[in-house]
């Protein structure tokens, strides 16, 4: 637990597996990018949470990810794990 401006609070962020991370990502092809060898990055800060506030509420944490893969185009989104999951369709780089 730490202090910030005199109010106790914990530090949370949410540590995500590649595959929850990649739900509803397909490729333009149908294709899956963990099966191509796409590389997932995910980042999240630390976000304090005030004392009183319900356990679960680092899976409201937002977390940026980012998801490369050779020959397509880069996609990035923000992802919660209290949000439903929404499909995504990486393009494929026309250049």
């Amino acid at each position: 637990m730490s202090s910030h401006s005199g109010v106790a609070a914990t530090f949370v962020a949410p540590a995500v597996s590649r595959e929850i991370l990649l739900e509803g990502v397909t490729l333009e092809d149908g294709g899956f990018p963990l099966e191509r060898g796409a590389e997932v990055v995910g980042r999240a800060e630390a976000t304090p949470l005030q004392l009183g506030v319900p356990q679960d509420a680092w899976r409201s944490v937002r977390v940026g990810v980012a998801v490369a893969l050779a020959g397509y185009r880069t996609l990035q989104y923000d992802f919660r794990l209290d949000e439903p999951v929404a499909p995504r369709v990486m393009e494929r780089d026309l250049e």
